[in-house]
């Protein structure tokens, strides 16, 4: 008697055959899910009591904290801070999600781990390198908050004489330079909201901003 070699026993179709429906349903569940994202994230996350405490979102924004606490040398961000921030930041949720931020820096590699962060709570933010680039994209566009360097190139005090030309030429946006070294001996310049080199007190600023601007 021939046997057909490698051919499937009658059991083992029948039971492909009955795992057909769930896998349909498992793939028509993740299009309508892709499909109505935008608008999940946008209008019903928020509106979600206690979702960001304990969603993906916010398990990701922690990661991307931890990152840039351990990538900030000489600086220590304690576990505790990281958390009050991250509790802070969920309750904030409903202002902080769809912020527009300008982030002007020569170096956009410097400072990865803290735009994944701002991304994974909803905010967008805009890297430009320059001056120019980031007037002419204030002129254009609406922005919630600017964060800034202010050494930049050969130019020490570049941010600083930035966050000037953006007060004269009426596109003033508050501010917060996050830098790499920290001068408190230093005043707070002109117009800025803050100075700060460390993520989590980013992130608290940016909340500030927000709460006195969007709700």
């Amino acid at each position: 008697m021939l046997h057909q070699v490698g051919a499937a026993s009658p059991s083992v179709w029948l039971e492909l055959t009955r795992l057909i429906p769930s896998v349909l349903w498992f793939l028509f569940t993740v299009i309508v899910i892709w499909k109505l994202w935008p608008y999940i994230k946008r209008d019903v996350i928020p509106n979600l009591t206690g979702f960001k405490g304990f969603g993906l979102e916010l398990t990701f924004a922690r990661v991307q904290l931890d990152q840039a606490a351990a990538e900030r040398v000489g600086i220590n961000v304690s576990a505790n801070d990281r958390s009050q921030v991250l509790r802070r930041a969920s309750a904030a949720g409903r202002v902080l999600t769809g912020m527009r931020i300008l982030w002007v820096d020569d170096n956009l590699k410097a400072n990865e781990s803290e735009l994944h962060l701002l991304k994974s709570l909803g905010m967008y933010v805009d890297q430009v390198t320059s001056t120019a680039d980031a007037l002419l994209r204030l002129g254009r566009e609406k922005y919630d908050a600017v964060i800034s360097d202010i050494e930049r190139g050969d130019e020490a005090d570049a941010g600083i004489r930035m966050v000037s030309a953006m007060w004269d030429q009426h596109a003033f946006k508050w501010t917060v330079f996050y830098v790499t070294r920290l001068e408190p001996s230093k005043p707070l310049p002109p117009h800025a909201f803050a100075v700060t080199n460390r993520p989590d007190h980013l992130l608290h600023f940016l909340i500030d901003i927000a709460e006195r601007a969007r709700i």
